[in-house]
């Protein structure tokens, strides 16, 4: 991951922002992390009799 800087500078005052930029990959990796999560959660829960 790279930090994205951006720089404004005024006369009078300077501004700076700042983000994280996550690769193209990122998105449906962490949307898969968080489905295999549930998914878990689900079997457990089923596996255990509490569903």
């Amino acid at each position: 991951q790279k930090t994205i800087y951006n720089y404004t500078i005024k006369t009078n005052c300077a501004h700076l922002e700042y983000y994280l930029h996550y690769p193209d990959f990122a998105s449906s990796f962490f949307k898969g992390i968080a489905i295999a999560v549930i998914l878990m959660f689900v079997f457990m829960a089923a596996l255990t009799g509490s569903l």
